[in-house]
């Protein structure tokens, strides 16, 4: 949910041309990405940062993957463009599914609905 509604945000930041707000957001966009990960991969651990990632994340398939849409995330420009919104945003839905695939089965309408008024 928290990159959903950053990924709100960050239409509006880039639709209002306020760059520097869109820079800031996008950074917490892929850090949500990240704590997402984390916590559906590795729920008992302690640290959540960006330290050991490569080698506690990806060590399974499912972990690797993730870790592949978020370098994905993080090779995109720093200020994003609607375009590149849009892509961030499939990617981010991408690990969702990935990682709380019941979740994001029961959020479907829900999600359809975000997606609608994305457009």
């Amino acid at each position: 949910m928290e990159a959903l509604v950053l990924a709100s945000m960050l239409r509006k930041r880039l639709a209002h041309q306020q760059r520097m707000m869109a820079y800031a957001e996008y950074h917490m966009l892929v850090t949500a990405v990240r704590s997402l990960i984390r916590t559906a991969l590795q729920p008992s651990r302690a640290a959540y940062g960006w330290y050991h990632l490569d080698t506690e994340i990806g060590a399974s398939s499912l972990g690797r993957a993730c870790l592949s849409d978020l370098t994905t995330l993080m090779d995109a420009p720093s200020v994003p463009t609607c375009d590149s919104l849009a892509h961030a945003l499939e990617v981010v839905i991408t690990v969702a599914h990935r990682v709380t695939p019941d979740t994001m089965d029961d959020l479907r309408l829900d999600l359809d609905a975000y997606l609608h008024h994305m457009t």
